[in-house]
């Protein structure tokens, strides 16, 4: 083993580098990146969401338009007595 090795392990346990748990700055990083992949994720639901609501709305107008119109039954049609 050369001294330029132990002296490179001494400088990387110094700054934090060997030791067996991530630094917190790591941890922060992690999250952070976990974090904006959910974000991603949860944005391409949300559009997808919107656009079936669009295109469901749209078919059910265009259903709606292409039946006959018919005038509302009156009281007698009902089984009314007036």
């Amino acid at each position: 083993m050369s001294s330029g090795q132990l002296y490179t392990w001494r400088r990387h346990y110094a700054q934090g580098r060997l030791d067996r748990e991530p630094s917190k700055e790591a941890e922060l990083a992690a999250r952070v990146r976990e974090l904006e992949r959910l974000l991603g994720k949860v944005t391409l639901e949300n559009e997808f969401l919107k656009k079936a609501v669009r295109n469901s709305l749209k078919g059910a107008e265009k259903k709606e338009s292409s039946l006959p119109k018919i005038a509302p039954l009156s009281k007698a049609f009902k089984g009314g007595v007036n």
